[in-house]
């Protein structure tokens, strides 16, 4: 997820971290011959995402968000954590107003929308900050995990998207399912399994589907 700001912004919250990031673009830019930084063509934004899985990611979303700013010039770009904590998430009270907000309102859209869904995931599609609400999974007969989620906003009729569990928690876009791997899908109980193109898959419960997106058991369903 991607927030832009102005400079002043990341100069009054991170005055080290911006101070850094200066540095460093002007640096790049004079080893790669584009002479002195220009201060006017640097975006400022916060890239942020919040954590799927994992140890020491349970509890509330934001409780589980990781905030870099990021600082990118003509072919040029830096960035840095809010907090240095090992790859922990950012401290809740570091987190920036915007971040939130952003959050808060994904969240308004993806319950108004009314989907049915298991649970939901922040992401980016087309450009844009979204939700990914979780529709139904499947484990293949490698121990992989793919997830059937639908994006926030797209029509009713749009195909909803593939995602994979990568290692170290996190989940990857992989496309569309093709009509056959979401006929079967759908039409398995939960714990059951189905075949599709030489592969073995089991339907998942919703515990382990929101065990897989959240590292917890689900919460009341819409």
């Amino acid at each position: 997820m991607r927030t832009v700001i102005d400079y002043e912004r990341a100069r009054d919250r991170h005055p080290e971290l911006a101070a850094r990031a200066l540095e460093e673009l002007s640096q790049k830019s004079e080893r790669t011959n584009r002479g002195p930084l220009n201060l006017n063509e640097v975006v400022w934004s916060y890239y942020w995402a919040v954590g799927i899985k994992g140890p020491n990611l349970k509890g509330d979303t934001l409780d589980r968000c990781f905030v870099t700013l990021c600082a990118k010039a003509p072919m040029l770009s830096t960035s840095f954590p809010l907090s240095d904590r090992d790859g922990k998430p950012t401290p809740r009270d570091l987190l920036p107003i915007e971040v939130i907000e952003t959050h808060e309102r994904l969240e308004r859209v993806a319950t108004e929308e009314g989907t049915p869904h298991i649970t939901s995931f922040d992401t980016i599609d087309a450009g844009k900050n979204t939700k990914a609400l979780v529709i139904a999974g499947a484990r293949d007969n490698k121990g992989l995990d793919v997830l059937f989620a639908k994006i926030v906003g797209k029509p009713e009729m749009s195909l909803p998207q593939i995602y994979e569990s990568k290692d170290g928690g996190g989940l990857n876009f992989k496309g569309y399912p093709r009509k056959t791997f979401r006929e079967r899908l759908m039409d398995a109980e939960e714990g059951d399994q189905f075949s599709y193109m030489n592969k073995r898959y089991t339907r998942l419960t919703e515990e382990e589907i929101c065990d897989l997106v959240l590292g917890e058991t689900p919460g009341p369903k819409m």
